[in-house]
């Protein structure tokens, strides 16, 4: 079974909010009981505040029972063994305590469901068990209950549960994990995770943060971006309080950009246009050569672009928003061929990058070997005649020691349940 995996990081301004508020994440996963609604009964997952912290999960159920369902706040205690059970599985509960498999014939409407065939068990003092529904957490290798039945099944009773894809966290104090619970306590957000985040890598894997500043989420397909992750903060807050405003889906800007060319020109010239142009616009900004055959400019500036840590500004544009990083790139670039600094028949593409390059300097300190080229005179000759720009001449941009690429697809698009989904 594919595993799921739930990341949360925060910048380090977000976490000294989040901190001050003595707050966790709380997760909880959805499940539907014999009424077909799926509902949230459970913090399946507790977990204190890090600059990442991920949750990893297994598509792998059991069921389980207890005596009496614990008070809110209280943490479920199971009392029976756990029985593994897949979809369309169904198993009973002996004289003793003990489950076994069902004898009897398996019913195509329940092909979708964890199914108790019978109960045949009385616990001493109450009118019937509790059963609660568990799911394989792979970082432990255990089952975590995620949802009880609040309704005591006798003997002779029967039972069906559907554990839902969707996951629903939202930030509240203590650690709550196998507690009951109806209602959460500030702004949730939900994600389904039925199909794969990636249908390239067939994986399932989101990333969240809270923007204490504005009081939103943000989810993101992917890993967390590692350029993202703790920036030094530039503002404080005194204990924000959750907002109930939805989740943002936006397209993150990790600040690097890697321009192809269809042609080789003159990088350097075009490098320093460029990155004279650009400095209005990007905070920090500075482009470099970026290979040794003639077609390719780096350009990075500084994450956030100068905007506040805790916005939706700092980490990118709403998803669809006109303008955007890539926009004010193409428009420059499209104004440095108008005026000649790029030749009139140049094409090119612009894409997001963090990986790493081999190429650690500007290209006039690497020329390449062999009999120079019109386009390699033109390059290591430009920046000795031309006066550059400190940060562009003087200032080479050294490849991030990232160890892979984040996606750039940004968030998740279709239906994205929001609010307080959680139901008693």
């Amino acid at each position: 079974m594919s595993v799921r995996k739930l990341n949360w990081f925060e910048s380090q301004l977000d976490a000294v909010n989040i901190g001050n508020n003595q707050w966790n994440l709380q997760v909880a996963k959805a499940v539907a009981s014999g009424t077909g609604t799926p509902t949230y009964n459970l913090v399946w997952q507790s977990r204190a505040q890090a600059p990442i912290t991920s949750l990893s999960w297994k598509v792998e159920y059991a069921l389980g029972w207890t005596a009496s369902v614990p008070g809110q706040g209280v943490q479920v205690s199971i009392m029976g063994n756990w029985q593994p059970c897949n979809k369309g599985e169904a198993y009973e509960i002996n004289s003793i305590g003990y489950w076994d498999r069902s004898t009897e014939p398996a019913d195509p409407n329940d092909a979708g469901w964890l199914k108790v065939s019978k109960i045949n068990y009385r616990y001493p003092g109450v009118l019937g068990v509790h059963i609660v529904v568990g799911i394989r957490n792979a970082e432990t290798g255990r089952y975590d209950p995620i949802f009880i039945d609040k309704a005591a099944l006798g003997p002779g009773s029967r039972a069906r549960y559907q554990p839902q894809e969707s996951v629903s966290w939202w930030l509240e104090g203590g650690n709550k994990t196998g507690q009951v619970f109806s209602n959460s306590q500030s702004q949730s957000c939900e994600q389904d995770y039925t199909n794969p985040s990636d249908p390239l890598t067939k994986s399932y894997e989101y990333s969240t943060t809270f923007l204490t500043v504005d009081g939103k989420w943000a989810v993101s397909a992917g890993p967390p971006p590692q350029a993202l992750v703790a920036p030094p903060p530039s503002a404080s807050l005194d204990a924000p309080v959750l907002g109930g405003q939805r989740p943002v889906m936006m397209a993150l800007d990790h600040a690097k950009w890697i321009v192809a060319f269809a042609k080789p020109l003159a990088l350097a010239a075009a490098g320093a246009a460029l990155e004279s142009y650009l400095r209005n616009r990007f905070k920090g900004c500075t482009v470099q050569i970026w290979d040794k055959n003639g077609n390719k400019l780096r350009i990075e500036y500084e994450v956030g672009n100068g905007a506040t840590p805790g916005t939706v500004a700092f980490l990118g544009q709403p998803l669809g928003a006109a303008g955007g990083p890539q926009e004010t790139i193409e428009e420059a670039l499209r104004a440095l061929r108008n005026r000649g600094d790029i030749p009139a028949d140049e094409s090119w593409t612009l894409s997001p990058t963090t990986a790493p390059s081999a190429i650690t300097a500007p290209f006039a300190d690497n020329p390449p070997q062999g009999p120079p080229t019109n386009s390699d005179t033109a390059i290591t000759n430009t920046f000795a005649n031309l006066n550059l720009q400190p940060a562009f001449h003087n200032n080479p941009v050294v490849p991030p020691q990232t160890p892979s690429d984040p996606r750039f697809s940004g968030f998740q698009q279709g239906n994205q349940p929001y609010g307080n989904p959680i139901a008693a």
